[in-house]
Formats: C-alpha cells, structure tokens, sequence
C-alpha cells in the first residue's frame, strides 16, 4: 500500500517552514486506530491525540522528514521563522506512537 502526502508543493516546489511551530500532528491511520481504542474502552472526557506531542519536532523538521520518507526531490524547503506557536495537545502521549516511528529521519535529530 502506498501512502501520499498531501501536496505540500506549490509549482515551483518551494515550501515555507518554519523552525518556530510545533504543530499537533499524526498519520491518519495511527488516529484512526486511536479513536476506535477509544471508542472500544468508552472513553469519556477530552483527550489529545497527537504524535507529535512528546518529541516536539518543528514544522520545518517534519516536512523535511515527510520528503525524505516519501521522496518528494522536488520539495524546496525553505526555512522561516513567519510563524511561531506550539501547537502540540499533550496529556495522552500513550495513545499515540511518536512520529519519529513514522519518519525516522527525525531521530537522527
């Protein structure tokens, strides 16, 4: 099975990412498999599923790591600084495999 990234690209393949956003984020599949966890133990309450949320990649280390993982060679990453939040939902890291398992190229990190 194949999996394909969204396109990030614009048509010249230059992509802003900044260093200074943490972005809550996961593969679909992994959130997928939580939420019916989820679901199965009837779960109440909030809870936060992100992959993201203990290791706190930067946006521009994600999508370096998504181009590695899916070799988009034509992806120009242009680091910034133009946005700066953290974003990542913690308090239910266990749910959740961390990202690194997805995109290894971010434990060299």
């Amino acid at each position: 099975m194949k999996f394909e990234v969204w396109r990030l690209d614009d048509a010249d393949g230059r992509i802003g990412a900044s260093r200074r956003w943490r972005p809550a984020c996961s593969f679909m599949p992994d959130s997928a498999r939580a939420l019916l966890g989820l679901i199965e133990e009837r779960a109440g309450g909030i809870v936060h599923l992100d992959s993201n949320a203990g290791e706190g990649h930067t946006f521009e280390a994600i999508v370096r790591a998504l181009a590695a993982r899916f070799e988009r060679t034509r992806w120009q990453v242009q680091a910034d600084d133009a946005y700066a939040h953290d974003q990542r939902l913690v308090g239910d890291e266990a749910r959740l495999a961390p990202l690194s398992l997805r995109l290894p190229s971010l434990r060299a990190r």
